[in-house]
Protein backbone atom coordinates (compact mmCIF):
# COMPACT_ATOMS: atom_id res chain seq x y z
CA UNK A 1 0.00 0.00 0.00
CA UNK A 2 1.26 3.41 -0.68
CA UNK A 3 0.44 7.02 -0.12
CA UNK A 4 -2.48 7.09 2.26
CA UNK A 5 -5.38 5.04 3.47
CA UNK A 6 -8.49 7.01 4.47
CA UNK A 7 -11.88 5.99 5.89
CA UNK A 8 -14.56 8.70 5.84
CA UNK A 9 -18.28 8.83 6.53
CA UNK A 10 -19.28 11.30 3.83
CA UNK A 11 -18.75 11.60 0.09
CA UNK A 12 -15.39 12.32 -1.50
CA UNK A 13 -16.32 13.75 -4.89
CA UNK A 14 -17.19 17.24 -6.08
CA UNK A 15 -17.38 19.36 -2.96
CA UNK A 16 -16.84 16.43 -0.57
CA UNK A 17 -14.02 15.83 1.84
CA UNK A 18 -11.31 15.13 -0.75
CA UNK A 19 -12.05 18.39 -2.56
CA UNK A 20 -11.49 20.32 0.68
CA UNK A 21 -8.08 18.72 1.30
CA UNK A 22 -5.95 18.75 -1.89
CA UNK A 23 -3.29 16.08 -1.60
CA UNK A 24 -5.04 14.97 1.62
CA UNK A 25 -3.07 17.57 3.59
CA UNK A 26 -4.91 18.03 6.91
CA UNK A 27 -7.70 15.53 6.08
CA UNK A 28 -7.17 13.74 9.40
CA UNK A 29 -8.54 16.82 11.24
CA UNK A 30 -11.96 16.65 9.55
CA UNK A 31 -14.70 15.48 11.95
CA UNK A 32 -16.14 13.17 9.28
CA UNK A 33 -12.88 11.27 8.88
CA UNK A 34 -12.84 8.05 10.89
CA UNK A 35 -9.29 6.83 10.22
CA UNK A 36 -6.26 7.92 8.19
CA UNK A 37 -3.04 6.01 7.65
CA UNK A 38 -0.27 7.85 5.83
CA UNK A 39 2.58 5.40 6.59
CA UNK A 40 4.75 8.18 7.98
CA UNK A 41 5.27 6.94 11.54
CA UNK A 42 9.03 6.44 11.18
CA UNK A 43 9.09 2.84 12.44
CA UNK A 44 7.01 -0.24 11.82
CA UNK A 45 6.31 -0.60 15.54
CA UNK A 46 4.82 2.92 15.60
CA UNK A 47 2.69 1.98 12.58
CA UNK A 48 1.50 -1.33 14.04
CA UNK A 49 0.11 0.19 17.26
CA UNK A 50 -2.54 1.95 15.15
CA UNK A 51 -3.84 -1.36 13.75
CA UNK A 52 -5.77 -4.11 15.52
CA UNK A 53 -4.22 -7.13 13.77
CA UNK A 54 -1.01 -7.44 11.75
CA UNK A 55 -0.09 -10.49 9.70
CA UNK A 56 3.53 -10.97 8.59
CA UNK A 57 4.63 -7.59 9.90
CA UNK A 58 8.27 -8.69 9.97
CA UNK A 59 8.25 -8.82 6.15
CA UNK A 60 6.84 -5.29 5.77
CA UNK A 61 8.98 -2.22 5.19
CA UNK A 62 8.69 1.45 4.37
CA UNK A 63 9.60 2.81 0.93
CA UNK A 64 10.10 6.30 -0.45
CA UNK A 65 8.15 5.25 -3.59
CA UNK A 66 4.95 7.29 -3.18
CA UNK A 67 2.25 8.53 -5.59
CA UNK A 68 2.78 11.86 -7.31
CA UNK A 69 1.73 14.80 -5.11
CA UNK A 70 1.54 12.52 -2.07
CA UNK A 71 1.64 14.53 1.16
CA UNK A 72 3.70 11.85 2.89
CA UNK A 73 7.27 10.72 2.38
CA UNK A 74 6.63 6.96 2.68
CA UNK A 75 4.59 4.03 1.52
CA UNK A 76 4.28 0.57 3.03
CA UNK A 77 5.64 -2.46 1.20
CA UNK A 78 3.84 -5.74 1.89
CA UNK A 79 5.79 -8.26 -0.20
CA UNK A 80 4.16 -11.25 -1.81
CA UNK A 81 6.30 -13.96 -3.34
CA UNK A 82 4.69 -17.16 -4.52
CA UNK A 83 5.85 -20.63 -3.55
CA UNK A 84 5.60 -20.08 0.18
CA UNK A 85 8.52 -17.62 0.42
CA UNK A 86 6.14 -14.88 1.56
CA UNK A 87 2.38 -15.01 1.45
CA UNK A 88 2.02 -11.28 1.86
CA UNK A 89 0.38 -9.95 4.98
CA UNK A 90 -2.30 -7.63 6.21
CA UNK A 91 -3.16 -4.70 8.42
CA UNK A 92 -6.62 -4.99 10.01
CA UNK A 93 -8.38 -2.14 11.79
CA UNK A 94 -11.36 -2.65 14.09
CA UNK A 95 -13.25 0.65 14.12
CA UNK A 96 -14.56 1.38 17.58
CA UNK A 97 -17.19 2.56 17.91
CA UNK A 98 -18.42 0.86 14.80
CA UNK A 99 -19.88 2.72 11.84
CA UNK A 100 -23.60 2.28 11.13
CA UNK A 101 -23.70 4.72 8.23
CA UNK A 102 -22.14 4.90 4.79
CA UNK A 103 -18.37 4.46 4.85
CA UNK A 104 -16.09 5.62 2.05
CA UNK A 105 -12.57 4.36 1.51
CA UNK A 106 -9.76 5.75 -0.60
CA UNK A 107 -6.42 4.05 -0.98
CA UNK A 108 -3.47 3.91 -3.33
CA UNK A 109 -1.70 0.68 -4.21
CA UNK A 110 1.09 -0.17 -6.64
CA UNK A 111 1.56 -3.60 -8.15
CA UNK A 112 4.63 -4.96 -9.90
CA UNK A 113 3.89 -5.54 -13.59
CA UNK A 114 5.49 -9.00 -13.60
CA UNK A 115 3.42 -10.67 -10.87
CA UNK A 116 0.11 -12.50 -10.75
CA UNK A 117 -1.68 -11.40 -7.59
CA UNK A 118 -4.30 -13.37 -5.70
CA UNK A 119 -6.42 -11.82 -2.94
CA UNK A 120 -4.49 -8.59 -2.78
CA UNK A 121 -6.00 -5.17 -2.45
CA UNK A 122 -8.33 -3.78 0.16
CA UNK A 123 -11.19 -5.41 2.01
CA UNK A 124 -13.80 -3.63 4.09
CA UNK A 125 -16.50 -5.25 6.14
CA UNK A 126 -18.11 -5.77 9.48
CA UNK A 127 -18.80 -8.53 11.96
CA UNK A 128 -21.56 -9.03 14.50
CA UNK A 129 -20.22 -9.35 17.13
CA UNK A 130 -17.11 -7.27 16.26
CA UNK A 131 -13.85 -9.19 15.76
CA UNK A 132 -10.25 -8.16 16.32
CA UNK A 133 -9.04 -10.04 13.23
CA UNK A 134 -10.28 -10.56 9.66
CA UNK A 135 -12.59 -13.53 9.13
CA UNK A 136 -14.13 -13.28 5.63
CA UNK A 137 -15.41 -16.91 5.51
CA UNK A 138 -15.23 -17.28 1.73
CA UNK A 139 -17.85 -19.62 0.35
CA UNK A 140 -20.12 -19.43 3.41
CA UNK A 141 -23.32 -17.43 2.94
CA UNK A 142 -23.85 -14.76 5.64
CA UNK A 143 -27.11 -14.96 7.61
CA UNK A 144 -27.84 -11.28 7.02
CA UNK A 145 -27.02 -10.20 10.57
CA UNK A 146 -23.60 -11.77 11.17
CA UNK A 147 -21.20 -10.12 8.70
CA UNK A 148 -20.61 -8.43 5.39
CA UNK A 149 -17.51 -7.76 3.33
CA UNK A 150 -16.53 -6.07 0.12
CA UNK A 151 -13.20 -5.97 -1.62
CA UNK A 152 -11.34 -4.40 -4.48
CA UNK A 153 -8.81 -6.74 -6.01
CA UNK A 154 -6.94 -6.73 -9.31
CA UNK A 155 -7.85 -9.27 -11.94
CA UNK A 156 -5.89 -10.13 -15.04
CA UNK A 157 -6.33 -12.55 -17.87
CA UNK A 158 -3.49 -13.91 -19.94
CA UNK A 159 -4.44 -14.73 -23.51
CA UNK A 160 -2.33 -17.06 -25.59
Amino acid sequence: MSGDFTFTTSGTTGTGIAARYPGDVGIETDSNVVFVEQFDEGSLNNLFVRWTDINNGSAMSFSSDVPARSPGPSSLVIPWIGGGASTGGHLYKLLSPGVDDTLYLRYYIKYATTANYTHSGVWMGGYNPPLSWPNPQAGIKPTGTDRFSGSAEPSSTTRM
